[in-house]
């Protein structure tokens, strides 16, 4: 099953600048840049299927528009390019939607993506 910890990993290895900085549901973290991830199972099979929300807060447009395209490219495949492995899981999948929004309240810019994804434990054990 694809877990926080496959997220962080992917995440903080591809875009250091997040490192210590991605959070499942929430962060109080405002002073710096930051990743926010929901995991949402919609089903439970050998090959699983999630929606995995995350969100992108930044102070700057310009870095949030940035790291929100390197975020997509991480999770997102087509048939030119192979399932992403993340220690003993591999998946699937693509940008399903989300937006951009300026948080007036905390004056940052946070990007929802919303990501569908077919989730595959190594050696085909049911998760």
């Amino acid at each position: 099953m694809l877990t926080g910890k496959h997220i962080n990993k992917l995440i903080a290895e591809n875009i250091p600048v997040f490192k210590g900085h991605i959070s499942p549901i929430f962060t109080t973290d405002v002073d710096s840049d930051s990743v926010i991830y929901f995991i949402k199972p919609v089903d439970s099979e050998v090959i699983s299927q999630i929606q995995l929300e995350i969100r992108v807060i930044c102070s700057d447009y310009d870095d949030l528009e940035a790291y929100t395209e390197q975020i997509t490219n991480l999770f997102t495949t087509n048939e030119n390019k192979s399932s992403i492995v993340v220690d003993d899981v591999s998946f699937r999948g693509g940008l399903s939607g989300g937006g951009t929004l300026f948080r007036d309240d905390l004056q940052l810019y946070e990007n929802t993506m919303f990501f569908s994804l077919k989730v595959k434990n190594e050696g085909g054990i049911k998760q």
